[in-house]
Order: C-alpha cells, then sequence, then structure tokens
C-alpha cells in the first residue's frame, strides 16, 4: 500500500512539472488561434451559422442550466471509448436517472481525462455531416449541420466547465493542476482539428506549426539565457 502511494505521488510530482512546462503552449496557442482563419472570410455564412448554434445553446444554459442526463451519456460514453482506444477491458458501464458509472480493468490518464476535451456529440454532428454529404448537399441542411456543430461545442464547453466546479474524481486521480492545464491543452487542439474537419479552409497547418516552433524556440531562448 506504501509502495503504490509512493508510485502515485511519485507520478502526480511528474505531471504537476510536466504541466508547468506545458503552460506555455498552451498560452502560444490561444495566442495564435487567430491564424486558424487567416485568408478566411470571418463573417461567411458557414460560421455565422456556427456562431449563432453555440451562443443560442450559451443562452439556453444561462437560464436553465446542464441538461445533467444528456451530459452524463457523453460523459460515460466518452470514457468506454478512451477505454476501447486504450485498450482496456470495460467490466461494467451504467446510466440510470441522473447518474452513470463505468467500471474499467485499469485507468489511465487518457480515459480519465478524455470526456472532458473530447466533445462526442460534436464528433458525431461531423460525421452525420460527412455521410449526409456523400448523397446530397443542400445549402440550408448544411447550415443546420453548422448550427447543430456551434450548438452541441456550447453543450459540452459550458456543461464541462460547469461540473468542473464540482468536485471531479478524474482530476484529483493525477493532480488537479496538471489535470486542469492537460484538459485546457488538448480541448484547444481538438476544437481546432474539429474546426478543420467542418471547413476545410482553415489553415490548421500553418497553427500547428508556427505554434510548435514558437514554443521550443522559447525554451531554447530561456536555456540560453539560464546558462549563458
Amino acid at each position: 500500500m506504501k509502495r503504490r502511494k509512493a508510485k502515485l505521488f511519485l507520478l502526480k510530482t511528474l505531471l504537476t512539472f510536466l504541466a508547468l512546462g506545458l503552460i506555455p503552449l498552451f498560452t502560444i496557442f490561444i495566442l495564435n488561434f487567430k491564424i486558424l482563419f487567416q485568408g478566411f472570410e470571418i463573417f461567411r455564412t458557414e460560421v455565422m451559422w456556427v456562431v449563432m448554434g453555440f451562443m443560442g445553446y450559451l443562452g439556453f444554459f444561462i437560464i436553465a442550466g446542464p441538461p445533467k442526463k444528456i451530459y452524463i451519456l457523453e460523459h460515460e460514453l466518452t470514457h468506454a471509448i478512451g477505454a476501447l482506444l486504450s485498450g482496456v477491458k470495460i467490466k461494467d458501464f451504467r446510466i440510470k436517472g441522473g447518474s452513470g458509472y463505468i467500471k474499467t480493468e485499469r485507468v489511465n490518464i487518457f480515459i480519465a481525462l478524455l470526456p472532458y476535451v473530447f466533445p462526442l456529440y460534436t464528433f458525431l454532428t461531423i460525421l452525420l455531416f460527412y455521410i449526409y454529404s456523400v448523397f446530397e448537399s443542400i445549402r440550408f441542411v448544411n447550415y443546420i449541420f453548422y448550427f447543430l456543430f456551434g450548438l452541441s461545442l456550447s453543450f459540452h464547453t459550458s456543461a464541462t466547465f460547469y461540473y468542473l466546479m464540482i468536485d471531479q474524481p478524474d482530476l484529483r486521480r493525477y493532480g488537479v493542476f496538471p489535470s486542469i492545464i492537460f484538459i485546457l491543452l488538448w480541448y484547444v487542439i481538438i476544437i481546432s482539428i474539429l474546426l478543420y474537419m467542418l471547413m476545410p479552409e482553415l489553415d490548421i497547418t500553418e497553427f500547428f506549426k508556427k505554434s510548435l516552433s514558437e514554443y521550443f524556440a522559447f525554451y531554447n531562448y530561456l536555456i540560453y539565457k539560464i546558462f549563458s
């Protein structure tokens, strides 16, 4: 038992240092997020439908709060997806009323934190849009998918931050501070990819290329200043 606690403490310590090292990368991603839209008409109709969906649900959330059952379903399903992608066996999975439960043979940080960074309903919206586009492409129907993209993304974002304000065992398992940093970083990355999947004209290559270049340049400069 003592050995297990010591290993967990060491893991949390290492993750904390890793999270500290990744804060500049998250900051750079946020500052460079506009690069995604360079050469892109920001006020084009598709973007406006996404924004309407996002803001429309946000207004509903402020008035009515998060729809608990729908979020719990998404949350537990995403835990299950994380387990399957990790090759981890699912022993039990239950959704009942306003609560959910999943038991796996083991847990890793990917399984624990995936529900906070992967908007499952948004991904399914894009998947349905792709399937629909193979057979048909009616402009107004396309706009509905853009609206649903914004709405589902707003749902996941608002509900996630709402429940993060409540004590979450998933975060405590690997340390609250590193978990929050990983969530923020992964979320920016995943949202960038989902936006690109919806609108392939976005300059995602330049966004990641420039951000990573600036991140490594920051540490090169820091190391130079420390040892020069």
